[in-house]
C-alpha cells in the first residue's frame, strides 16, 4: 500500500496542513507502519508519512509511536511530529524528515562513539516521564513468554546457560525501576546522522523504565556489528546508568534478546531466518560474556582472556582455509 490507496479523506484532512502533495514516494519504515512514503509539496518540501490501518495488528505500535511522538521534548534529535490523525480509519502521522545518512556501527567507526553519546544524552533529556506511561516491562513480558517457549525445546545448544541467565528473573516488572524513556530499538535502521547529530526514530517501542535498559538493548547490535563483548562493554561503561545497572539483569536482558532472535530464526518469514540467526549468534557471545562478567571468581582480564582467545581462534581459522584453498589449487 502506498500514498494514493489511503482514504481520499485522510489525504484531504493531511494535505490541508502541509499543502498539496505533488509526489509521494515509498520508503522503509518501522514496525508500527503499514504505509510509509516521502511526501514532496509544491514548494519541495519533503516529510516524512506514517500510516496504519487502526484494526490492523500493528495500530498498538502506531498507537506508541504517536504518544511518544507527542511527549519526546524539543530538545531530543528526533524527526519532529508535526501533524496526526486519528480519524477515516486510520493512525496516521505526518513528521519531519531528516537529511541524513544510516550510523555505521562497525568497529573502527567514528559513529559508534557518536551514538553511546547519544544513548547518554537521551537518557539526560527524558529522565523524567509520568507513572502512567507505558512501561518496559509491558514490551519484555511477551520476550519472557517467548524465551520459555524456546526453553522448552531441549536441544537447544548451550539450554543451560539461558536458565542460568534467567535464573530468578520472573518478575520483568523490576525493569520499571525508573522514569526515563526508553526508544528500545535502537539500530542502523532506524538512527541516522544529519549535522554531526544522531537522530533516532521509529518510537513504536517507547516505554519508561530503568535507564540503562537502552544500553542493554543496543549491546548485542554493536555485538552483531563485528565488536567483541569486551569492546562493547568498555563503550557502555562511559554511561553512568550502565555502570550502576544491576549485572544480573542486563544478563537477563541480553537472554531475552537473543532468545527472541533464536525463536524468529525458527518460526520467522523463510527469506529472514538466516539474518535472525545471524543476530542470535551474536546475542550468545553477549550472554557469555555477560555471565562470566558477573560471576565473583573471574576478573576481566580472565574475560579479555577469553575474547583473545578467541580472536586468535577465529584467526587461525582463517589462515588454515586459505591453505586448504591454496593447495587445492
Amino acid at each position: 500500500m502506498d500514498w494514493d490507496d489511503l482514504p481520499e479523506a485522510l489525504r484531504t484532512d493531511a494535505q490541508s496542513y502541509i499543502g498539496p502533495v505533488t509526489k509521494a514516494v515509498p520508503t522503509p519504515g518501522g514496525p508500527g507502519a503499514v504505509v510509509t512514503a516521502r511526501l514532496y509539496t509544491a514548494p519541495g518540501t519533503a516529510y516524512l508519512l506514517k500510516a496504519t490501518p487502526d484494526d490492523h495488528n500493528a495500530a498498538p505500535l502506531a498507537r506508541r509511536e504517536l504518544w511518544a511522538g507527542r511527549m519526546i521534548p524539543y530538545t531530543v534529535a528526533t524527526p519532529r511530529l508535526l501533524w496526526s490523525s486519528t480519524g477515516h480509519g486510520w493512525i496516521a502521522m505526518i513528521f519531519t524528515l531528516v537529511h541524513g545518512r544510516p550510523v555505521n556501527l562497525s568497529p573502527r567507526s567514528p559513529d559508534v562513539a557518536a551514538v553511546v553519546d547519544a544513548v547518554a544524552l537521551l537518557g539526560h533529556r527524558l529522565d523524567s516521564f509520568p507513572a502512567d506511561a507505558p512501561t518496559v516491562s509491558g514490551n519484555f513480558g511477551p520476550l519472557l513468554e517467548v524465551a520459555d517457549a524456546v526453553l522448552n525445546w531441549t536441544d537447544l545448544p548451550g539450554w543451560d546457560r539461558y536458565e542460568a541467565a534467567l535464573d530468578g528473573f520472573d518478575d520483568v516488572t523490576v525493569l520499571d525501576e525508573g522514569d526515563t524513556l526508553i526508544h528500545g530499538d535502537l539500530h542502523t535502521g532506524n538512527l541516522q546522522i544529519a549535522r554531526d547529530t544522531v537522530f533516532a526514530g521509529d518510537w513504536a517501542f517507547a516505554s519508561v523504565g530503568a535507564p540503562w535498559v537502552e544500553a542493554a538493548m543496543l549491546a548485542p547490535r554493536l555485538v552483531h556489528a563485528g565488536h567483541p563483548p569486551q569492546q562493547v562493554e568498555t563503550l557502555l561503561a562511559r554511561l553512568p546508568a550502565w555502570q550502576a545497572a544491576p549485572r544480573d539483569q542486563i544478563t537477563a536482558v541480553a537472554a531475552l534478546w537473543t532468545l527472541h532472535r533464536v525463536h524468529r530464526s525458527w518460526y520467522g518469514q523463510g527469506n529472514a531466518r538466516r539474518a535472525w540467526a545471524d543476530a542470535a549468534q551474536a546475542g550468545h557471545a553477549w550472554v557469555d560474556y555477560q555471565l562470566r562478567l558477573g560471576r565473583p571468581d573471574v576478573t576481566p582480564l580472565d574475560v579479555l582472556d577469553d575474547v583473545l582467545d578467541d580472536v586468535l581462534d577465529d584467526v587461525l581459522d582463517d589462515v588454515l582455509d586459505v591453505r586448504d584453498a591454496f593447495e587445492r589449487r
